[in-house]
């Protein structure tokens, strides 16, 4: 499975944007909130991946992740949360709200399906920006999608994420010296720890992908 950090630091720069634009000091329910919501459309894909652990799938490429098609996916799950910041509007509703949706809105693009917007009373998939994509799952949706220009931007948004936390500690937290550069070392090594973990999964996916390609080049001859 690919790291995708977009997903998990979205929510996170979302809740520290309304932490500027509102001027409290960020808290660490509000950041549990927001990184949760922020990858709670996932869940389904998690069930996913314990199932074929179970079945001893997992490493198998023909395994197509179609999640997007269950209700985790569907922006009218999540319509109660709306209704919920307008009635209770603060810092955490805000949060939850802007999470999930922006999750939706990403996985709308360089898609293999799409997400279901006006479900239930459409079940059309709308996407965006998909050619490259398109009809790819499973391994050959990885292969393909890490030469999109939202997987990079899933890594800068990688490094705005742990720059974020490292001036919160500055600013809001006041953390000693020796605090500050433990962490700033810390979330470099975790940079380096994420880019070269990722490089090498992309080098495994793209010949996952030659060699089930080669197998069903050869299955039709």
């Amino acid at each position: 499975m690919q790291l995708f950090p977009g997903h998990y630091f979205i929510g996170y720069i979302t809740y520290n944007i309304y932490v500027l634009l509102l001027g409290i000091e960020p808290t660490i329910l509000g950041i549990a909130i927001s990184i949760i919501f922020a990858l709670l459309p996932d869940i389904d894909g998690f069930l996913l991946v314990v199932s074929h652990f179970r079945r001893n799938s997992l490493d198998n490429p023909k395994i197509e992740f179609k999640h997007h098609g269950l209700p985790t996916h569907y922006p009218i799950t999540y319509s109660p949360l709306i209704l919920l910041a307008i009635f209770l509007p603060n810092i955490y509703t805000l949060s939850m709200v802007t999470s999930v949706y922006l999750h939706l809105l990403v996985d709308s693009f360089y898609t293999s399906d799409g997400i279901k917007w006006l479900y239930p009373f459409r079940k059309t998939y709308y996407r965006f920006c998909s050619e490259v994509t398109k009809e790819a799952h499973g391994i050959f949706w990885q292969h393909k999608y890490t030469r999109t220009p939202l997987y990079k931007i899933e890594f800068v948004l990688l490094v705005v994420g742990g720059c974020i936390l490292w001036i919160n500690h500055i600013v809001y937290y006041e953390s000693p010296l020796w605090a500050i550069t433990l962490i700033g070392a810390l979330i470099v090594c975790f940079f380096i720890g994420a880019f070269i973990f990722e490089r090498a999964h992309v080098k495994y996916v793209e010949k996952k992908a030659k060699e089930e390609k080669s197998k069903r080049e050869s299955s039709k001859t």
